[in-house]
């Protein structure tokens, strides 16, 4: 399960995967130009440094129905390069 679990009050919480796994394998597809452009034309987002890119992840509005920006790219990355 990649989606964090959310605690009783609604507030996301974290066991650590997603930092531990997510994170760097989000950062490592990001960092081709190529990859990166065709992620911003699928969630028509433009992300002109990581700062921005990392922003974007770290918002907690549901993006493709996930949780956070981080796990629909992390989503995104598998079906375009692992299916």
């Amino acid at each position: 399960m990649l989606e964090m679990p959310r605690a009783h009050d609604g507030a996301t919480t974290c066991r650590g995967f997603d930092k531990d796994i997510v994170w760097p394998l989000v950062w490592a597809v990001l960092r081709k130009e190529e990859v990166r452009k065709e992620a911003q034309a699928y969630f028509k987002k433009d992300w002109p440094t990581m700062g921005s890119f990392r922003v974007w992840c770290e918002d907690r509005e549901s993006v493709d129905g996930h949780l956070s920006g981080l796990l629909a790219i992390f989503t995104w990355s598998y079906r375009a390069f692992c299916t």
